[in-house]
């Protein structure tokens, strides 16, 4: 029972941190006055190379690039005789989507103003979609693979963590986002991650 709790304490703390922030964001003033200044100022401030290159780099949270990313890496690791790691990325990202998705809804809160967005984003705003899924996805894979190689956990780790936080300020920098939605949407998908990442990850071997 306590390595139950154990497993769940961060996923769920992550999860109650994401509902906390949705209703600060929706019922007050104060984060919602901080996350406008800061994307008016980037939006003041950013120059157009930066501007492209998140435009790449967002592609990384968008749904079909981890997704092919999950099903690839899925065969790689079935290749490998890993079938107990090899489904775990993939429905990371799936449980990730469509929760995010449910409280997005839910939630219905704007986005930054349109004529700040350097980037097209239909949608209500928290939690960041992108955010979630890069998050759920290269954080999953990093985890599996770091269960099927320990040796190169660190470089793994590492790695996952690396390119959902570039997501999640591609978002913010393309003024598409506001700071408090792609917090909320890296916590959604890192709890998923966590909940279905293998223990040899989590862990190092003694």
């Amino acid at each position: 029972m306590q390595a139950v709790i154990d497993r769940v304490r961060l996923p769920a703390g992550l999860l109650v941190l994401v509902a906390a922030g949705a209703w600060i964001v929706t019922s007050t003033s104060f984060l919602p006055g901080i996350d406008a200044d800061i994307i008016a100022w980037i939006a003041a401030h950013r120059p157009d190379w930066l501007v492209d290159f998140m435009r790449f780099a967002t592609h990384f949270g968008q749904f079909r690039w981890p997704l092919t990313a999950t099903i690839l890496a899925g065969a790689f690791l079935l290749g490998a005789g890993a079938w107990r790691l090899a489904w775990r990325p993939l429905a990371s990202l799936l449980i990730a989507a469509n929760l995010n998705s449910w409280i997005k809804e839910h939630v219905g809160r704007a986005r930054p103003p349109e004529d700040l967005w350097a980037s097209w984003a239909p949608g209500s705003g928290y939690p960041s979609g992108h955010s979630a899924q890069a998050a759920a996805a290269w954080m999953a894979l990093a985890f599996a693979l770091a269960a099927r190689w320990p040796r190169h956990r660190a470089a793994l780790l590492a790695g996952g963590a690396s390119v959902a936080v570039l997501v999640a300020l591609s978002r913010v920098v393309l003024s598409v986002h506001s700071p408090t939605d792609v917090l909320a949407g890296l916590s959604v998908g890192l709890a998923v991650a966590l909940l279905l990442a293998p223990a040899g990850a989590l862990r190092r071997r003694r």
